[in-house]
């Protein structure tokens, strides 16, 4: 993940050394000249996750010209500058605060301060739902409707239509079918979340995204380079950036800062694999020798994408290469609780 900061003090800029010195996962980007709100307008640009050290009140302020869309807001979070709290403040579900603000605590052994209803209660949560299983989120609104019947210990009803479900999915919980619907004795047991390409009338809907991007590039490849290749052989295949779910990689590429801020930017999880778990995908990929001997395998961007998409994929884009970047295209079958 790469991580925007800020602070407001000695000890703030020292804590985050700390963080950074003993945080192995992140890469982290941090005010230089620029203004605080040039910083700010173009990490939300990107939907980069923004770290402030200092008072929650000053981050609040800060940030308040720019907040649009929870769906597309930066994750924030803010830490006191003696490091005692970690408190996501925005995007805390689908922007991943939350998740980022616990592992940041443990980090530094502070307390995660989690405000978010479903969280505290440990309610499912359907906005985290949605994203683990690659899902759109068509109408937000729908996710308020559904927390409130969780919230209040009412059931509530999924429908998955085609799409199969490898485990149940929480408390209060209900998976349905098109059968269930159709012989349902009361009128008050309706989808309250529908899963599918239709749209279903005063139920959350969630669209599966159905493809997965396999990618390999040269060290320190610029964003610009990576967004032209792929949205270009997106737009060749008739597949729109919203229908991708995931960018996957080899574990050499998890900390390149083109690749995070592109999957940043799009709101697409990042994935990768060590040379070992890509070697034991089955099937036949197009391998180079200058390759392997440089990360260990031979194929990445085609390995990567079909070991992230699962069994009975589909490679829609076998391996292409475009200056410094080689990129595979898979299709996955959509399977509800498979990631």
């Amino acid at each position: 993940m790469l991580i925007r900061v800020c602070a407001f003090s000695n000890k703030g800029w020292n804590l985050y050394k700390q963080i950074e010195k003993l945080d192995e996962e992140d890469v982290f980007e941090i005010i230089q000249k620029e203004e605080i709100e040039e910083f700010l307008r173009s990490s939300f640009e990107y939907s980069l996750p923004i770290l402030f050290i200092g008072a929650v009140g000053i981050a609040v302020r800060k940030i308040a010209p720019f907040i649009n869309n929870k769906l597309t807001d930066s994750p924030v979070i803010v830490i006191d500058d003696m490091g005692k709290y970690v408190i996501p403040i925005l995007a805390g579900h689908v922007g991943g605060a939350n998740e980022l603000a616990v592992r940041i605590a443990n980090i530094i052994n502070a307390t995660s301060v989690i405000t978010t209803s479903t969280d505290i209660n440990d309610k499912f949560a359907v906005d985290i739902f949605a994203k683990k299983n690659g899902l759109r989120i068509v109408n937000k609104d729908g996710i308020k409707e559904v927390s409130s019947k969780l919230l209040k210990d009412e059931n509530i009803y999924i429908y998955t239509g085609e799409y199969e479900t490898k485990k149940p999915l929480g408390k209060l919980v209900n998976v349905i079918d098109e059968d269930y619907l159709r012989n349902a004795n009361s009128d008050s047991i309706k989808a309250d979340v529908y899963i599918g390409k239709d749209y279903m009338k005063e139920a959350l809907n969630l669209y599966p995204k159905e493809y997965v991007i396999g990618i390999g590039c040269k060290k320190n490849t610029e964003f610009d380079l990576i967004e032209e290749a792929i949205i270009n052989k997106l737009n060749g295949l008739n597949i729109d950036i919203t229908d991708v779910a995931a960018v996957a990689s080899i574990d050499l590429k998890k900390k390149e800062k083109g690749l995070l801020r592109f999957t940043s930017k799009y709101h697409l999880s990042f994935i990768t694999y060590s040379a070992e778990e890509l070697n034991e995908v089955e099937g036949e990929f197009a391998e180079s020798e200058f390759v392997k001997n440089t990360t260990g395998v031979g194929n990445v961007c085609e390995r990567a994408a079909v070991r992230c998409a699962g069994a009975d994929c589909e490679i829609i884009c076998h391996k292409e290469s475009k200056k410094e970047i080689t990129i595979a295209i898979v299709k996955r079958k959509v399977i509800i609780g498979n990631w």
